[in-house]
């Protein structure tokens, strides 16, 4: 799973998983996680609550030639945005495309130049995207790390005026809302990635002195 989101609608929530190969038993894993079971109510039947359920495709790659002569693709068969929306990449494209057309020609050449630089500014931020969804890869699979971004963005929403740094660039990182340019630079802003350190010091210093405590009183009792 490269990521997962629920969406709360009114009296239903929908689900959301990206990644390689998704099953109905990825799925279920998901669902049967402890992280996503404190979200329900404690007696919600959540296994048996997914009456609404498919395992759509969504292109990651960008074509090799998108125009010619009198010819020009859009969307999806030019440049995608990565892990986003198509619409998103149909809207540049398409408005890219038409300039060339309206303003200076129709030939490959006018594509050439005036629509292939979107595109590839398109592919250069998907290759930043690349790189910032392997660092959220590397902490998924590392409990200390993963531990100290919750804690993170749960201080964030707890404190009435927060700036949400932390939990408004994850947002944009995984609903397309900004280009991963700008969500680069602000993962990489001073007062983030110190926040990040200092809330992953702490949450795992009170997980360790919380199992020796327990030891303790284990040992007490023996």
């Amino acid at each position: 799973i490269t990521f997962g989101a629920l969406i709360p609608k009114y009296n239903y929530v929908t689900l959301v998983l990206l990644g390689k190969d998704i099953d109905k038993d990825i799925v279920q894993n998901f669902i049967s996680s402890k992280e996503v079971r404190l979200c329900f109510p404690e007696d919600f039947p959540i296994k048996r609550a997914l009456p609404c359920q498919c395992y759509p495709y969504i292109n990651v790659k960008q074509g090799n030639h998108a125009y010619a002569d009198r010819v020009v693709l859009i969307g999806d068969s030019a440049s995608s945005k990565l892990y986003k929306n198509g619409i998103g990449a149909a809207y540049i494209t398409a408005k890219a495309a038409a300039s060339a057309v309206i303003f200076e020609g129709i030939s490959e050449r006018h594509f050439e130049k005036y629509y292939k630089p979107i595109c590839r500014d398109l592919d250069k931020d998907n290759w930043i995207g690349k790189w910032i969804f392997w660092v959220t890869r590397i902490i998924q699979k590392s409990a200390i790390l993963k531990r100290g971004l919750l804690d993170r963005v749960g201080k964030e929403q707890a404190q009435e005026h927060s700036s949400l740094n932390m939990s408004s660039a994850l947002w944009d990182t995984f609903t397309g809302s900004a280009g991963y340019r700008n969500i680069l630079r602000r993962f990489l802003h001073p007062s983030l990635l110190f926040g990040l350190v200092k809330s992953t010091i702490a949450s795992n210093i009170s997980i360790i002195n919380r199992h020796s405590h327990e030891k303790q009183e284990a040992g007490q009792t023996l």
